[in-house]
């Protein structure tokens, strides 16, 4: 464990302004704990020095945090049935070092929250009725984001060599509008890109919309470790809140389950190389014109996801379009 007089001038100044950040949503009557929570799990400190950071309005390195829980304690608090004083001993039989009972205990009370701690009790059930998540349906733009990542069905043409390649896409809609706030096309899923969507976002772009900022809340798939590190971590350093969605809850990603499925249908069903295009007998593609480059599909997917923010009129949204819906918010 770092002594606080020991941190880095660029970790100070990174904890420095994560804390501005919570601080001003605090000043706007915004704070929520899910926020404290991703703070903290982006800056690698426990939930309690956040909230004494927060009490003082000023980080002040110096002081040394107690033990933090590791992931061999969380693991152990599952196996253990979400008994604290039982993971104890189990990791304690088995040769780990562990800090004293109450220590841990205490450790694991601060920081798992109370829903994660009742599924490791009760499962997904004890989860649902501890949960202290905000209600999926938003009441602003920026309330609550929702971003996946899904390989295309189409074969493109990489800048470099002559093979062709899937693509994938990552997308981020905005809950209240169904509005794409940002997407990125890679030909490999990686951290990175899920940062570009997700900057893409929040930058303010005159060209493209009025529309931009920091969401209070991100959903995102808890089963790709990828996208699950790259919007924890740009959460924390944002001050919002970053929540998987719950293990087959499809309600809680359905808007971007859905906009995929448009694009699938509405775009990439139209473009040369769909791989889901009339086959021959022998299972290959009927003859195809020449396939796109990946910076062309770029271009199409621009043109389509502007197309679609301006134009596409949504029943669930009163007959309104995206753009339109963003607008009837007064919301910062």
């Amino acid at each position: 464990m770092q002594s606080g007089l020991n941190v880095r001038a660029d970790v100070v100044e990174r904890r420095q302004a994560v804390l501005s950040r919570l601080v001003a949503l605090r000043a706007a009557d915004r704070l929520q704990s899910d926020a404290v929570r991703a703070a903290a799990a982006s800056l690698g400190v426990g939930e309690r020095s956040v909230w004494r950071w927060l009490a003082t309005g000023t980080y002040e390195p110096g002081k040394r945090s107690g033990w933090q829980t590791t992931p061999a304690a969380i693991e152990a608090f599952y196996r253990a049935g979400g008994r604290p004083t039982a993971a104890w001993r189990l990791l304690r039989d088995e040769g780990e070092w562990v800090p004293s009972r109450t220590v841990f205990c205490d450790a694991l009370k601060r920081d798992l929250s109370p829903a994660e701690r009742a599924y490791a009790r009760h499962g997904e059930d004890g989860r649902r009725r501890y949960s202290v998540y905000r209600r999926w349906e938003p009441s602003a733009r920026n309330d609550v984001w929702e971003t996946d990542h899904a390989e295309l069905d189409i074969n493109v043409l990489p800048l470099r060599g002559r093979r062709l390649a899937r693509p994938w896409l990552t997308v981020i809609e905005d809950g209240f509008s169904r509005l794409v706030m940002g997407w990125a096309l890679s030909l490999q899923p990686s951290s990175a890109v899920v940062l570009v969507a997700i900057r893409e976002g929040i930058v303010i772009d005159p060209e493209r919309g009025p529309w931009g900022g920091v969401p209070q809340l991100i959903r995102f798939d808890g089963g790709r470790e990828f996208l699950a590190q790259a919007v924890t971590r740009a959460a924390g350093e944002l001050g919002c809140a970053a929540l998987p969605a719950a293990p087959y809850s499809p309600h809680h990603k359905g808007k971007i389950e859905r906009l995929h499925r448009t694009i699938g249908e509405g775009l990439i069903a139209t473009l040369p190389h769909y791989t889901g295009g009339p086959r021959q007998a022998n299972g290959k593609l009927y003859a195809q014109p020449a396939p796109l480059t990946l910076p062309q599909l770029q271009t199409r997917v621009r043109e389509f996801t502007d197309a679609y923010n301006t134009e596409h009129r949504h029943a669930s949204l009163g007959s309104l379009t995206p753009a339109e819906k963003w607008a009837s918010s007064a919301a910062p």
